[in-house]
């Protein structure tokens, strides 16, 4: 990892890698006496929720567990690869069938007339 001309103020670590093996080795306890508050800023993306089937969400850890990742890491590769899917599926379809005319046999017919 690239060096960085500052150093931290209580481990004088120059990269991240130094930082962890300081602090691996050291007790937050020990050095509380000259940490200092302060303000920042959290930017954080909007996260959804959906419920998920008891039986499903154990098979769903397990698989997680197994691999060696985060459960929701998991389920966002998985749908991931699921929504690529069915956009590949989607386009063709829509190349086969063709128009919304084309699926009412013509003129597109409001809600009205159907």
């Amino acid at each position: 990892m690239k060096k960085n001309s500052n150093k931290t103020s209580i481990s004088k670590a120059g990269t991240l890698e130094e930082i962890g093996e300081f602090w691996d080795n050291h007790s937050l306890a020990d050095y509380w006496d000259q940490t200092k508050e302060v303000e920042f800023e959290i930017r954080a993306t909007r996260r959804h929720r959906a419920t998920i089937d008891p039986e499903l969400y154990k098979k769903i850890t397990s698989c997680s567990h197994k691999r060696g990742i985060l459960l929701e890491t998991l389920i966002n590769l998985w749908l991931t690869e699921k929504v690529k899917e069915s956009e590949i599926v989607g386009d063709k379809n829509a190349a086969q069938l063709g128009t919304p005319a084309d699926l009412h046999g013509g003129a597109q017919r409001s809600p009205a007339n159907r």
